[in-house]
């Protein structure tokens, strides 16, 4: 029945089967006991919210983020989680926000990561521009989290060299002027640091 549900998101959707089979999950947990319908209704409109919201969240912040990094959840199924992320200014907090997954099975290239890191980014264009919002582009991403792997790190096709390349591609074409602000990359220090100091903070 979980197959059932999951093909129709990503059929109604176009979303992995990772990202619908989680919130299946999560819709139908505990005792929800939820109808095949009502889940699939529930799962869309979820994805459909959170890209809205990060359409707008977008538009309003500053030192602009993503990470690309492995994660997974109680299917079993290994996945890649893009997040975006950045200073909200109205707020002047720090946000960080899951807006796709890359299943792991496959060509797991640099150049299918920036693919699906583009992709996302369409969709929520979209989102921006339905409701009237400048579209955020990916040179306005001014640094990004990823593991320390040649796939990520390579000098000449890895994923921050690619995104940088893409960078400045976008930047010529929308005829900016003034100089453009290289990708600052962050590998695996970041994320030791991070466990660190939450692990200090709990003790």
């Amino acid at each position: 029945e979980n197959q059932v549900i999951d093909f129709a998101v990503c059929k109604h959707f176009q979303v992995a089967s990772t990202q619908s089979g989680e919130l299946t999950d999560y819709f139908r947990g505990s005792d929800c006991h939820a109808s095949r319908a009502t889940v699939e209704q529930a799962a869309v409109e979820a994805v459909l919210s959170l890209r809205y919201d990060t359409a707008k969240i977008l538009t309003s912040s500053k030192d602009l983020l993503f990470t690309i990094d492995g994660a997974g959840y109680k299917r079993g199924r290994d996945f890649i989680a893009i997040k975006f992320g950045g200073i909200n200014e109205a707020n002047n907090e720090f946000w960080l926000q899951t807006v796709g997954w890359i299943e792991k099975a496959g060509d797991g290239s640099a150049e299918r990561y920036l693919t699906e890191l583009e992709g996302v980014l369409t969709k929520i264009n979209t989102c921006q521009k339905e409701l009237n919002l400048p579209e955020t582009k990916i040179y306005e991403f001014k640094s990004c989290t990823y593991d320390n792997t040649s796939l990520n790190t390579g000098k000449n096709k890895g994923l921050g060299v690619l995104v940088q390349r893409r960078k400045e591609e976008e930047w010529q074409k929308a005829n900016k002027e003034g100089e453009l602000t290289r990708l600052v990359t962050i590998g695996c220090l970041d994320h030791i640091c991070d466990l660190a100091s939450k692990e200090f903070t709990n003790k």
